[in-house]
């Protein structure tokens, strides 16, 4: 599995289909005019992809069951 989608928690078999997955981010994470914030940790990002890869590395999501 090449991982799971920080923002609505959908999987991906390949790194592909990750890359090419993609999705209005909620209002909340995005900075007022100063691009996307993580709200995990407060960076911010200048491109919605950025965030996402960060979510995906830095917080990854972990749900059993």
């Amino acid at each position: 599995m090449a991982g799971r989608c920080p923002v609505c928690g959908e999987s991906f078999e390949t790194d592909l289909e990750f890359e090419q997955h993609e999705h209005e981010l909620p209002e909340a994470w995005e900075g007022a005019g100063a691009g996307f914030e993580c709200p995990t940790c407060g960076v911010m990002f200048s491109e919605e992809e950025e965030l996402v890869a960060h979510q995906a590395t830095a917080h990854p999501t972990t749900s059993e069951g």
